[in-house]
């Protein structure tokens, strides 16, 4: 009898042992993300961050929808944003030149 309660306790902690053992074989296949470090110090990052809720950009962010990058009010966002970080304007397809008309 002594036998038998005592494999009826052992079957449940072979089986957690085993599943354990699935798991951490399962967990071994994960390819580790890549370390990145920062090239800004933590000052600069919360400055960037200031700078992108005080231009209006987190505001134009927020919520379940891409906003209009293409609309004039986001470009002034983007504008205020570039301007108060000090980053160079980035000239998108709609502001570069257009190439028709050349020849060659």
């Amino acid at each position: 009898m002594k036998t038998t309660q005592a494999l009826k306790s052992l079957v449940p902690a072979l089986a957690l042992t085993f599943a354990a053992g699935l798991g951490t074989a399962h967990a071994q296949e994960l390819v580790p993300a890549p370390q990145v470090s920062s090239t800004q110090s933590r000052d600069q990052v919360r400055a960037d961050l200031l700078a992108w809720h005080e231009s209006g950009l987190a505001d134009a962010w927020r919520g379940e929808q891409t906003p209009d990058i293409e609309a004039p009010a986001y470009r002034a966002e983007h504008q205020r944003y570039l301007a108060l970080t000090g980053k160079p304007s980035v000239q998108t397809a709609a502001t570069q030149p257009s190439r028709e008309g050349r020849g060659g």
